[in-house]
């Protein structure tokens, strides 16, 4: 990691975490404040957006509210629902309509997805899906089980791990690597 790439996650962090205190303390002004560089300062971290949001319109700040739906329709993250109804009582909330209509469309439903393969386990917790296109088992990492299940086309599953490894935290990701053959 490069050091702006540190500083900058230091910051947001930092001024994330003085905003928070800031609202205990009642200083709204102070933790917007908090809330907006921390924000700009990593504008991937959803929760940074989500707070900057809901401290505006609480305030109400159109302005402040208008750069986290900004912020967010750029990471494609949509926000709460429940923020429209705040937001129609903004001032000028007319100038927001582009905004939300792209979190609309963000809290739309995927209607092009289908069942791949169904899972018998309901205690498996998955994190990470990969597919092996070559011969189509489907590798699901567990969280729950701290293993990998594979899942071949005819439904069959086996846990790659042994169980005296499986103890070995949990396992949050997978990827397929075709050309080398390994997970």
């Amino acid at each position: 990691m490069n050091r702006d790439a540190a500083d900058s996650a230091t910051t947001a962090r930092t001024e994330y975490r003085t905003a928070r205190e800031a609202l205990v303390l009642f200083a709204t002004v102070a933790a917007l404040n908090g809330f907006t560089i921390a924000a700009r300062a990593w504008p991937l971290q959803p929760a940074y957006i989500k707070a900057l949001l809901d401290l505006a319109l609480r305030l109400p700040d159109t302005k402040r509210v208008a750069e986290a739906l900004g912020m967010a329709n750029r990471i494609r993250v949509a926000l709460a629902a429940s923020a429209s109804t705040r937001i129609d009582s903004l001032p000028n909330a007319n100038s927001l309509r582009a905004l939300r209509k792209v979190q609309t469309s963000l809290r739309a439903p995927i209607v092009q997805g289908g069942v791949l393969r169904t899972l018998a386990d309901s205690t498996l917790f998955p994190e990470g899906l990969g597919i092996d296109s070559r011969d189509g088992p489907v590798y699901v990492s567990s969280i729950g089980h701290r293993n990998v299940l594979a899942v071949a086309s005819d439904g069959r599953s086996h846990m790659l791990l042994r169980d005296e490894l499986a103890g070995v935290g949990g396992i949050f990701g997978i990827v397929v690597d075709t050309v080398r053959g390994v997970l």
